[in-house]
């Protein structure tokens, strides 16, 4: 699925205030069976650069989980690696910034 959006925002009132105008692109990909690619990415038009870009790739390994998340926001990157069993979701393996997980809809749930 690939969704598309458009934001625009005019002058506040204040001379100060610039108009600004943002692409969000967000989608997924099924590659098989097991494995899972979604995106999002939010590009500045005036900037004419991303101002986030977040990727993640799942992968069901039948009684196993694993996933990964990249994220850039600004100048920052992080990322978050886990491997977890699916029926004790509290035996894992976790790497990188805690709560990205979370920020990806269906991420090891």
């Amino acid at each position: 699925s690939l969704n598309l959006g458009y934001s625009y925002s005019g002058f506040g009132g204040s001379r100060a205030s610039k108009p600004t105008s943002k692409v969000d692109m967000r989608g997924s990909l099924n590659l098989s069976t097991n494995w899972k690619v979604t995106f999002s990415n939010y590009f500045d038009i005036q900037r004419r650069s991303f101002t986030s870009q977040q990727y993640s790739l799942t992968r069901d390994l039948h009684c196993w989980q694993a996933g990964f998340v990249h994220r850039r926001f600004g100048d920052e990157y992080s990322f978050y690696f886990q491997i977890q069993i699916k029926a004790h979701r509290d035996l894992k393996y976790e790497q990188g910034k805690r709560g990205l997980g979370g920020t990806v809809p269906g991420f090891l749930n």
